[in-house]
């Protein structure tokens, strides 16, 4: 057997004192660093049904559209949640519908009375939003003004809240005048029109779909889907006082600090509406909802797999 000599033995020592040494250091900064990674949010993505279903508690059985949208049929459930859902998933602070449609002005006025709103003047018109949407808004509109910039509301009052009664009228502004067109241009019969102008809602949309799906657009000036320029009546976002129309859309500061404070572009190719969601960019993905990009601009909208 070797033996060892005193300073061989001296260097094994010192070595052996500097790996406990190390692993002691290390075992000190998990120790340390442990609360803080616990702490941190952790995202993770989730389908819209499945976000909805879990914030009204809905059954584990809801894994369709009609389950949330309970008054129409499978496909206009799906376009109605694919354009304007994201509200139903905002942050627990606002209040939303229950329903994917309000059937009446009944219905629109208990919700609106019930809430907890208040009004602005902005650029000389009424501007009413949940309270707080109107206080991300005004701190929103506050941080542009320190940089020079304004964020003023689009086509008046009704860029706030609306009444059930403005969501007809615009509705009917697209509507009645692309059924007009369509029928001097000899698509659609003067009494097939005439039968759509007094149908129920639910049935108007379900025609509208069908139209489109042939190329027979009813945006406006005939252009695009009339589902990306209005809402259907009943079924608008500013119905519940969470949306907001800007006039400064284009400009991409105006559109970070709104997204910074909540506001959020969630119908797309309307980039003049926002959405108060009341969420971090970073949460919308765990409330099942995912961007896309059109021109220059990102909306978010429900991931409906």
């Amino acid at each position: 057997m070797a033996v060892l000599g005193f300073p061989t033995m001296k260097r094994q020592m010192r070595v052996r004192q500097e790996n406990v040494m190390a692993i002691l250091l290390f075992a000190t900064v998990l120790f340390v660093l442990a609360p803080f990674a616990a702490a941190q949010p952790t995202f993770s993505t989730t389908t819209f049904l499945e976000a909805v279903r879990t914030k009204f508690g809905k059954p584990a059985s809801c894994k369709h559209p009609t389950c949330i949208c309970s008054i129409a049929d499978e496909s206009i459930a799906w376009r109605l949640l694919s354009e304007y859902g994201s509200i139903f998933v905002a942050a627990d602070a606002v209040r939303v519908p229950s329903h994917c449609i309000f059937e009446n002005e009944k219905q629109v006025t208990e919700f609106q009375s019930s809430s907890r709103s208040s009004s602005e003047i902005m650029s000389g018109v009424t501007i009413e939003l949940q309270d707080e949407a109107m206080t991300a808004l005004l701190n929103a509109q506050a941080e542009a003004r320190r940089i020079g910039l304004r964020i003023t509301p689009l086509d008046g009052s009704i860029a706030g809240k609306r009444s059930y009664s403005d969501t007809i009228r615009i509705w009917n502004s697209r509507y009645l005048r692309a059924l007009d067109h369509w029928v001097r241009r000899g698509k659609i019969s003067p009494e097939e029109a005439q039968t759509a102008r007094n149908d129920a809602v639910l049935v108007q949309i379900r025609k509208v779909m069908d139209w489109e799906s042939t190329g027979l657009n009813f945006g406006t000036n005939i252009k695009g889907s009339i589902f990306s320029s209005t809402a259907p009546p009943g079924t608008s976002q500013h119905l519940s006082m969470l949306a907001f129309d800007v006039v400064q859309y284009a400009n991409r500061n105006i559109r970070a600090i709104m997204n910074k404070h909540g506001w959020y572009q969630t119908v797309a190719n309307d980039p003049p509406h926002f959405t108060f969601l009341g969420l971090t960019e970073k949460e919308l993905p765990s409330r099942g909802l995912k961007n896309i990009v059109k021109g220059n601009y990102k909306f978010w909208v429900p991931d409906l797999k």
